[in-house]
């Protein structure tokens, strides 16, 4: 069978990891890519891996009309069996398509965000998404999606319920704890003797940073200081002046590693404690939830998308800016750190499990093939 995915851009996010582990693995089908901007970092690892991937460099009109007969002649060319567009634009584009060049080969969408903020969102994003719901009623024969969060939140938007759920999967030979790079990590970071808590994501309203810089100030003033809050992601880095601004306003400036955006997160994970997820919106299946599990990292995580369902009673999920709760999880795990281990360690354990047993990159390839082969 051959495939061809369309997808907004190839960054090192989320959905763009999804994909690359999908077609990286499957060996049954032959994939296609095109993406709408650039290659960037996945793309460069798909072409190392011998696949197909078309870049459109688009920057911000992406209804150019060159651009739109350039992928309808790649359609052509390659004549798939099925079509899979990755997140809104691509949706878009593809039902254009559709209905313009009458394309009769399959269509599936592939939606990855929950939570849609009204009042959060830019306005043409928000026009997109409606525009799409209208078009999930005549131009895909499924939706798929990796959370039931998603679901529920695109059936409010007014999506038709076509949806199919596949939750991400991940190899667990990628994400392991490694207590060698562990330490030798924490001793060149000088965190040998710290409790180290990790929050992983770029720089963004969504990612709600500033909920963790308060909580952390308040552990201060409880005279819990004995810890390094390591941050990773995209633009958090020195040269962020309102990021440098927070830490600095919340006293936390001495405490914080700031790493940027990392290409090879197992080696972060290994040298934290706790991994907290402080998201307001706009996630589905949070990977940073299950990477961390996988690396014996356990996870604090807020209640938003699929968060609970994934830790599922392995860790506490918090109400949405619950303070109190998340500080208080937060130094139950310090004070095990510097006292009995034994809860620690057991969350780590459960942890690593829980993500193998239920989460595997063969159960999500399979679901796929079975999708695609209906």
């Amino acid at each position: 069978m051959k495939i061809i995915h369309i997808i907004t851009g190839l960054n090192n996010a989320g959905a763009e990891g999804v994909l690359t582990r999908l077609i990286s693995n499957d060996k049954k089908n032959k994939h296609i890519i095109i993406s709408l901007k650039g290659l960037d970092f996945f793309g460069n690892i798909l072409l190392s891996k011998k696949i197909t991937v078309y870049s459109m460099n688009l920057n911000k009109n992406y209804l150019n009309i060159k651009i739109l007969f350039k992928i309808n002649e790649i359609i052509n060319e390659h004549n798939p069996n099925i079509i899979q567009s990755w997140m809104y634009h691509s949706d878009l584009i593809i039902s254009i398509l559709k209905i313009f060049f009458r394309i009769k080969i399959p269509i599936y969408w592939n939606v990855r965000n929950s939570n849609v903020p009204i009042k959060i969102s830019n306005f043409k994003i928000l026009l997109v998404i409606r525009i799409c719901a209208i078009f999930s009623y005549f131009v895909p024969s499924k939706i798929l999606s990796c959370a039931e969060s998603i679901r529920k939140e695109h059936l409010k938007i007014g999506y038709k319920d076509i949806f199919t759920i596949i939750p991400n999967g991940f190899d667990p030979n990628l994400y392991d704890h490694n207590e060698y790079h562990r330490n030798k990590l924490r001793k060149y970071l000088n965190i040998s003797n710290n409790f180290v808590i990790g929050i992983i994501g770029r720089w963004h309203p969504q990612k709600n940073h500033i909920f963790l810089f308060k909580l952390l100030n308040k552990l201060k003033k409880r005279k819990i200081n004995n810890w390094k809050l390591v941050l990773a992601g995209r633009n958090i880095n020195t040269k962020n002046i309102s990021l440098l601004n927070l830490i600095k306003k919340y006293q936390i400036f001495d405490n914080c590693i700031l790493l940027d955006e990392r290409k090879r997160l197992n080696k972060i994970y290994n040298i934290l404690d706790i991994t907290v997820c402080t998201s307001l919106y706009g996630e589905g299946f949070q990977n940073v939830i299950a990477e961390s599990m996988l690396s014996k990292v356990p996870v604090v995580s807020l209640d938003i998308g699929d968060a609970e369902y994934i830790l599922d009673k392995v860790e506490d999920v918090i109400p949405i800016n619950d303070e109190n709760k998340m500080i208080e999880l937060i130094a139950k795990y310090y004070n095990s750190f510097f006292g009995h281990k034994e809860f620690i360690n057991q969350k780590r354990l459960l942890s690593r499990n829980k993500i193998i047993s239920n989460f595997s990159i063969e159960n999500m390839i399979s679901k796929y093939e079975e999708v695609w082969s209906e």
